[in-house]
């Protein structure tokens, strides 16, 4: 039997840490084995003691979560670090996430959302199960890790009509080295489906904002993909690309509830389904780091409708290997990039460069 995942909770509240300890119970394989309220505390339990996973308060006091973030990393830069963070503590909880935190899990605010809560926990659980297998090993404890299949080397034979951006666990950090890449002239629309809980998407693209020549929101109701714009589909709900509209003819964009895809919404499988039925030209999709496989599916009912084309994150600049790997692994990647690559490629396919 594999070792237990060992969490750190590091949690103000005394309530909320026995929450999250509870729902942790429920778990196979894993064992909280230090619980701190504060950074002191908590840096002074991880001292001695190793741990695979931290769950922490964006908002603990001395210093607060981003400095105890910071800490860590000094310490274990492999070490994952999720945060528990309420919606008010949005802004503060995307700045961690752009300093290295693998990703944000909302506070329960009534007993009904416990469920969500758990299904949260598992999957950064998952994460720090898969930091784990990736750290080195000896060679007698070593076994051989499974080949990821080679890309497909498909082309583009048109000019793409939009860019479709699919990522999860790592992705804040990811997004802002593709996005800050790409220059102000940059001639298409993009659509980002960023796995992220309601109430801190907002945030996100606010920060993005920031750090980007072109101009970042979050999707509103009545929104048009226009070319040149970045479009963060928001958190909670599902977003489809609708009809055309206007003297330009820019893509509508569709926000609504709908049950979860996939394990949530919204869902990039959803996202790239709907451009399949709406573009005429090629979509130009990008898997980037994340847990799961959604988006392999999406990107190939996109290339069972035009000649489209699409990048992957590669293994070493992801933080978690999976939605790249599960398009590989379908066949419908063209390309793989490491991270720092991606924008520049962006940047010729989206110009009409022969791929």
């Amino acid at each position: 039997m594999a070792d237990p995942v060992r969490v750190a909770v590091a949690d103000e509240c005394s309530t909320s840490r026995a929450l999250v300890r509870r729902m942790l119970a429920g778990q196979e394989s894993v064992e909280v084995v230090a619980e701190a309220a504060s950074r002191r505390e908590l840096l002074a339990e991880l001292e001695d003691r190793p741990v695979d996973l931290v769950l922490l308060d964006v908002e603990l006091p001395e210093q607060g979560g981003l400095e105890a973030l910071k800490a860590l990393q000094e310490r274990a830069p492999a070490l994952p670090v999720a945060l528990l963070s309420a919606t008010s503590q949005a802004r503060r909880a995307v700045e961690a996430l752009a300093l290295g935190a693998v990703e944000v899990i909302r506070k329960p605010n009534h007993p009904s959302e416990e469920d969500r809560l758990v299904r949260a926990l598992e999957r950064v659980v998952r994460c720090a199960l898969a930091a784990r297998t990736a750290q080195p090993v000896s060679a007698a404890e070593s076994e051989p890790r499974p080949v990821a299949p080679e890309p497909r080397s498909g082309s583009l034979s048109e000019t793409p009509e939009l860019v479709v951006m699919g990522v999860s666990t790592g992705g804040p950090r990811a997004l802002r080295t593709v996005l800050s890449s790409l220059s102000p002239s940059f001639p298409l629309p993009i659509v980002v489906i960023q796995h992220m809980a309601e109430g801190f998407t907002s945030s996100l693209a606010l920060s993005l904002n920031a750090d980007c020549a072109l101009p970042v929101r979050e999707v509103q109701p009545g929104d048009r993909a226009r070319a040149g714009g970045v479009y963060v589909a928001p958190g909670g709900r599902h977003l489809e690309l609708g009809p055309r509209a206007g003297e330009e003819g820019e893509f509508t964009l569709r926000i609504f509830e709908g049950e979860p895809e996939n394990g949530g919404r919204p869902s990039i499988d959803r996202f790239l389904r709907s451009t399949a039925r709406r573009v005429d030209r090629p979509v130009l999709s990008v898997l980037l780091t994340g847990m799961g496989t959604d988006g392999a599916h999406g990107v190939q009912a996109t290339k069972e409708a035009s000649t489209s084309y699409c990048l992957a994150q590669d293994e070493a600049s992801s933080v978690v290997w999976g939605i790249p790997r599960s398009g590989l692994e379908l066949g419908v990647v063209d390309e793989v990039l490491a991270l720092d690559a991606i924008g520049e490629r962006l940047e010729a396919l989206a110009s009409g460069d022969p791929a």
